[in-house]
């Protein structure tokens, strides 16, 4: 976060993936992810000016916002790099900490991320039509606790999608 030689390498690699990737029909995807180069929107917006939006689009994930240092809207952050969006994820958590907290704070309604209201900011996005759901921990769950999981988390997320 904030090197400035390593803001610089991440446009140039990425833009370089860019052209290779616009080149065989595809578009890169890049998520601001807390303790990276690209981590807030400040950042977000700087870093997509200097790519080409046909080759590279932002992976927005409103987790990742709420949790940088400057405490972000992820509902303004939105609305602020809609333009750039290629694909979105969603998912809920309770702390900004930067570490995100246990699934239980990660399922839809367990945490404090104003959902709703990021959920339809989402659907104004013309240039996507779907959200990506993430939870992160289920690792040593068994398939029981996993489909609990899924099954909670689709119940969450429905009311917020099924307009």
């Amino acid at each position: 976060m904030d090197v400035e030689e390593d803001f610089q390498h991440a446009v140039r690699y990425v833009r370089e993936l860019g052209e290779y990737a616009k080149a065989h029909g595809v578009k890169i995807s890049i998520k601001p992810h807390v303790n990276s180069s690209v981590y807030n929107t400040k950042t977000a917006l700087r870093f997509m000016e200097q790519m080409d939006p046909e080759a590279v689009g932002l992976n927005w994930d409103a987790s990742h916002i709420w949790r940088t240092p400057e405490h972000e809207d992820p509902v303004e952050s939105l609305r602020a790099l809609k333009q750039y969006v290629a694909t979105l994820r969603i998912r809920d958590t309770l702390s900004r900490e930067r570490p995100i907290g246990p699934v239980e704070t990660q399922i839809p309604g367990g945490g404090a991320l104003p959902l709703a209201e990021i959920a339809q900011e989402m659907q104004t996005i013309p240039q996507v039509r779907y959200a990506v759901l993430e939870i992160v921990g289920t690792k040593d769950f068994s398939l029981e606790q996993v489909d609990d999981v899924a099954r909670r988390s689709y119940e969450g997320l429905i009311p917020y999608f099924s307009a």
